[in-house]
């Protein structure tokens, strides 16, 4: 089917026949051999040969065209990617930075604001201490002023009253210092025990006092009250 290997298969055999002494077949073959040549030597099949070359060449052109242009292609797509993927880094390291600077800014916005809210914390509890002080200067001034108006009345009817009224002053005294030093809520057992000392102390007779008082939590509001009550009964 093929001109070239038919002369290559021609040539080969007349060699092979002459050299085993089949001498008329090596004549065929030789025959054979010379036709071909000629056939391949006229202008026809040299013609066919360059048409089949050329067209072997231009294949060989088209598809390394083909090959470069699918290169070029992809390059490009694949520049295409990284320049997208480029530019979604650099917009999220931009939205990044702004939110770190926004959230630097809130950070010190909110640092100042608890500087300042510290600092009117312990204003109000620097006036709050102030506030406890002046009203316990002034209960124990009142407490004081009232024992000496006592001490001076000569007349039993005053001075019960008097005695009652500092009663209700200093029950007002040990609830206030008692707030004052404490955070926790009032112990009620020690509380009535400082109220009843205060009013027995009041009196110069000897008086016994036994104190069973149950563990009740009570509300701060409701120590005053009490004390006024105790303090009346007593």
């Amino acid at each position: 089917q093929n001109l070239m290997d038919s002369l290559y298969y021609g040539a080969n055999l007349a060699m092979l026949k002459g050299a085993q002494g089949h001498y008329e077949e090596a004549y065929r073959y030789s025959q054979i051999e010379q036709q071909l040549d000629k056939r391949l030597n006229q202008n026809e099949s040299i013609s066919q040969m360059q048409q089949a070359l050329v067209s072997s060449e231009l294949l060989r052109e088209k598809n390394k065209r083909v090959y470069e242009t699918a290169i070029k292609r992809n390059r490009e797509r694949l520049l295409w990617v990284l320049a997208g993927l480029l530019t979604i880094i650099t917009g999220l390291s931009g939205y990044l930075y702004r939110r770190n600077q926004a959230y630097r800014v809130q950070s010190a916005a909110l640092g100042t604001v608890n500087r300042q809210l510290d600092e009117r914390i312990e204003q109000v509890h620097l006036l709050n201490k102030e506030i406890q002080h002046r009203v316990k200067n002034n209960l124990n001034m009142i407490y004081s002023l009232l024992q000496m108006q006592e001490r001076k009345s000569g007349q039993p009817d005053v001075v019960a009253q008097l005695r009652q009224a500092r009663l209700r002053v200093e029950a007002i005294a040990a609830l206030n210092n008692q707030l004052a030093q404490e955070d926790a809520p009032l112990d009620l057992n020690r509380y009535i025990a400082t109220m009843v000392e205060t009013a027995v102390h009041c009196y110069e007779k000897p008086v016994v006092t036994q104190l069973d008082v149950d563990l009740v939590a009570l509300d701060t509001v409701q120590y005053l009250p009490l004390a006024l009550i105790l303090t009346e009964w007593i």
